[in-house]
């Protein structure tokens, strides 16, 4: 069941060992994005299907039960996996069928957290904060929601969350700020202005110091050396 709601592009076959009797939550360990018998660490085929299928399998699974909140061993859920790796017509059904939008993972990230990040999308981000995401939340080294926006840079993901009421204040690796996240970000690259300008018209604290007394104007001189910023 997990492969059939992973891999292929027949989603019938989901349907087809559901109707066989196949357990819709039996729980596996995967190996190289491959479910084995011989251990689990609890991905189920409906992780699969957010992950890798598509909103069929999604649907179809849910249809027959599947938890939609049974977690791995780490404290993934479906629902993250959704937003990580599938689009955003799977969240929405998660979401829909009552997926826990601020579940936490063992590392502290939660589906919002993956959403602003690397892998994740505006309307992602949306759909999210519409079912009543926690906008505060935190992994367990202090990165926020917003401090992955900000890092992807990309001001509509750092619009949206902003609009949210997220603290832009709040602290992460090594005491700094959301607004010094910006100028780390450009360290190998440009400046985002346009995150940059959101953040200072929606009133960040530019006096603030990490833990080692820097404040983003020293971080500014001293890497970019950048007037203008």
């Amino acid at each position: 069941l997990m492969s059939a709601a992973g891999h292929g592009d027949d989603y019938v076959r989901c349907d087809w060992l559901l109707t066989a009797g196949v357990d819709v939550d039996a729980a596996f360990a995967r190996n190289n994005e491959r479910p084995t018998l011989t251990a689990t660490d609890g991905w189920t085929a409906l992780m699969c299907a957010a992950e890798h299928g598509d909103v069929r399998r999604v649907d179809v699974l849910l249809a027959a039960g599947a938890d939609f909140d049974a977690a791995t061993t780490d404290g993934w859920t479906s629902l993250m996996c959704a937003v990580e790796y599938g689009d955003v017509r799977r969240v929405d059904a998660l979401l829909a069928a009552g997926a826990d939008v601020s579940a936490a993972a063992k590392d502290g990230g939660t589906a919002l957290i993956d959403a602003a990040g690397y892998f994740g999308d505006v309307e992602k981000v949306s759909a999210l904060l519409a079912a009543g995401a926690n906008v505060h939340a935190a992994c367990t080294n202090g990165h926020t929601s917003l401090m992955c926006a900000v890092w992807r840079g990309d001001v509509r993901r750092v619009d949206a969350l902003l609009a949210a009421g997220t603290n832009m204040n709040a602290t992460g690796t090594f005491g700094r700020t959301v607004l010094m996240m910006t100028m780390v970000a450009a360290d190998t690259g440009d400046v985002q202005r346009d995150v940059l300008d959101a953040l200072l018209a929606a009133g960040t604290d530019v006096n603030d110091t990490d833990a080692d007394w820097w404040t983003v104007l020293m971080m500014v001189e001293v890497w970019l050396g950048d007037v203008d910023v």
